[in-house]
């Protein structure tokens, strides 16, 4: 059976202890919405760990910008969770004025389920 901490980090209102994941699934779209989130940087023993991916809705949306993003953002995901997923694409749309609609599209390794994560980032 498979234990893991959820993200965002929570905490049982029930036992007032450290919430538990139990649905690997949601684990893994956890890790997968950490990563992309996360800014360079921002961890002290990873510096280059993270997609920064709240920092591109502040850079001109344009078709090129997303396909920069969309290129970076591939690179990452595969750098950093290879092991536990196998990337199969990942599209970032930019809607105007300050959008980001994300969809990765992934294989969970261990459960050899395909699986997608869309994620909706603005200002």
């Amino acid at each position: 059976m498979f234990h893991g901490f959820p993200y965002p980090f929570q905490v049982s209102k029930a036992s007032g202890r450290i919430a538990v994941e139990r649905d690997y699934e949601a684990y893994v779209k956890g890790l997968i919405r950490q990563l992309l989130l996360t800014r360079p940087g921002e961890r002290i023993n990873r510096p280059r760990l993270g997609g920064g991916l709240a920092a591109l809705v502040f850079a001109p949306l344009s078709d090129a910008n997303a396909a920069i993003a969309q290129t970076a953002i591939h690179a990452t995901l595969t750098e950093w969770l290879d092991a536990i997923i196998r990337l199969e694409d990942v599209r970032i749309t930019a809607v105007p004025p300050s959008t980001l609609d994300v969809t990765v599209v992934y294989l969970i390794r261990a459960t050899n389920e395909r699986t997608f994560l869309n994620l909706e980032v603005t200002e």
